[in-house]
């Protein structure tokens, strides 16, 4: 394991937990919503219910990936299906059911089914900037900056007529370090999608594929960790613990737009040396942790600047389970 691997995945992952993917679906038209915080209210109910095909562009670090994303909601399970257009033949496959919580609140992976607006106003300072033309279609510009150092800022452009998130930028410091966009989109019906994601994944067998596994929703803690981290941004919650296959515990957090997984690893990686590697908004911190139990290594792989990867990496702490 190193550095260089772990964020090849991860920027894998993002590409599918990007807030235009996982948020990507339709609503009633917004031509009577004015305000930023209804457009992104609008964006967030509307995840579940249509069908879809796309070309997009991601960029990050001075390259550029053409890809394109089919979207399928069959019997309340969405299936996609994310095919990089160029480069080594690959595709990333995504299963997951659309649940409703008890609460009334829906997660899909990472990301919450609804925006929070008066959560996210008390770290970010969202506001209207203007209009703008993104893959033949008109939409409203929506400016999330951060009010602190540990988090990126965004810009959304949002289809006036559906709500469609079309185009997600990814700042610091004024400067844009990863755009995902839609260049052409064709939105159907399951019965005339034709090749959708649900009936045509299984058959593709050439290339790599990648299955993101399905995350459980509505469930903050699938177990009590034995770990802990004891420093996080302002915002930052649980939205759940899990064991991989390799038996590395893992943490996550959101702060509802970004994200943060801390990774505890049972061995010391001595060979590795501590360090942190970034591609686009997709930062990976690895930090050896001494205790009394044993030698680990944190890794810590999130869309968030490298200070705060580094301060969440060094303010983890074990703790008997209770």
């Amino acid at each position: 394991m190193n550095l260089s691997y772990i964020i090849k995945k991860a920027v894998v992952l993002v590409l599918l937990l990007l807030p235009l993917v996982s948020h990507f679906s339709f609503s009633a038209p917004l031509a009577s919503v004015s305000t930023p915080a209804e457009l992104l209210s609008g964006v967030g109910k509307a995840n579940r219910n249509h069908n879809f095909r796309g070309l997009l562009t991601y960029e990050a670090n001075g390259y550029m990936r053409s890809l394109r994303l089919t979207h399928d909601v069959e019997n309340e399970v969405s299936h996609q299906r994310l095919e990089f257009l160029d480069g080594p033949k690959r595709q990333v496959v995504r299963r997951q059911g659309l649940y409703h919580c008890d609460s009334g609140a829906t997660r899909w992976g990472l990301w919450p089914n609804e925006f929070n607006t008066r959560e996210l106003a008390k770290a970010y300072k969202i506001t209207l900037v203007g209009d703008e033309r993104v893959a033949g279609r008109n939409a409203s510009v929506v400016s999330v900056l951060p009010r602190d150092e540990y988090r990126y800022g965004y810009q959304f452009s949002i289809d006036k007529e559906t709500g469609l998130l079309l185009k997600t930028l990814l700042i610091i410091k004024e400067s844009v370090i990863e755009r995902l966009q839609f260049v052409d989109i064709s939105l159907a019906d399951a019965n005339t999608l034709g090749d959708t994601v649900s009936k045509s994944v299984t058959e593709v067998d050439t290339g790599y594929t990648l299955r993101v596994p399905e995350v459980e929703p509505c469930r903050h803690d699938h177990y009590q960790s034995s770990w802990r981290v004891t420093w996080l941004p302002k915002g930052f919650v649980s939205v759940g613990n899990r064991v991989t296959n390799k038996g590395e515990q893992v943490l996550m957090y959101s702060d509802g737009l970004a994200t943060l997984s801390v990774f505890i690893h049972d061995k010391s990686y001595a060979f590795l040396p501590k360090g942190t590697a970034r591609r686009g908004a997709t930062v990976a911190v690895m930090s050896p942790v001494e205790h009394s139990i044993g030698s680990y290594t944190v890794i810590v792989v999130g869309e968030v600047p490298k200070i705060t990867a580094r301060q969440v990496a060094v303010s983890v702490r074990n703790r008997p389970v209770q």
